[in-house]
């Protein structure tokens, strides 16, 4: 028998569906193969922790009344109410997003139509101090996203090494619960 055969009898033997004959066959392959024979082992120890019942916890005798109450409130009409407001506010996003969209696309010729009409003229002047407060707006909050990826590059390239670091200890420590939980027979 080979160790793929074996390893789908140790599950049937897990599962409690093994035939007397397949149970010699294991026994025969476990007692030739090492691998097989630990790995049943490992498979046996699980089946014996889960099997002992004094691990089980036992829930709150009020606790299906817990979980329905708060299933009622999670379906009331609190959490619709937050819904529709966060709802709202994304629908005036989108509004005002677009609107802006349409504006800079559309700028010359709004500033253009603005500039014909008479009574509409004196808007331009507004216009102008907003687009220089815009690009002044614009150029301080690049030199804040520059300052702020610098720093942050900075503390990244300080990083890597102690993330190497830590991912060599954690490898070391995996190894050493593998060699520690493994089973002697």
């Amino acid at each position: 028998m080979n160790c793929n055969k074996a390893d789908l009898l140790i599950m049937k033997y897990m599962d409690g569906l093994i035939s007397d004959e397949e149970i010699i066959k294991l026994k025969e392959h476990i007692s030739v193969c090492d691998k097989c024979k630990e790995d049943f082992m490992v498979y046996n120890k699980i089946l014996d922790e889960f099997s002992d019942n004094s691990n089980i916890i036992n829930a709150p005798s009020d606790f299906e009344e817990q979980v329905m109450a708060k299933i009622d409130f999670v379906y009331s009409g609190n959490t619709e109410r937050s819904i529709n407001i966060l709802c709202f506010i994304w629908g005036l996003f989108s509004v005002f997003a677009g609107l802006g969209t349409i504006l800079i696309i559309n700028k010359e010729k709004i500033i253009e139509f603005i500039s014909n009409v008479p009574n509409l003229s004196g808007y331009l002047e507004l216009i102008s101090k907003a687009e220089i407060y815009a690009e002044e707006f614009k150029n301080s909050f690049i030199s804040v996203v520059e300052t702020t990826f610098n720093t942050c590059t900075h503390y990244i390239d300080s990083l890597k090494y102690v993330s190497l670091i830590i991912f060599v200890i954690l490898i070391a420590a995996q190894y050493l619960i593998y060699k520690k939980g493994k089973v002697e027979v």
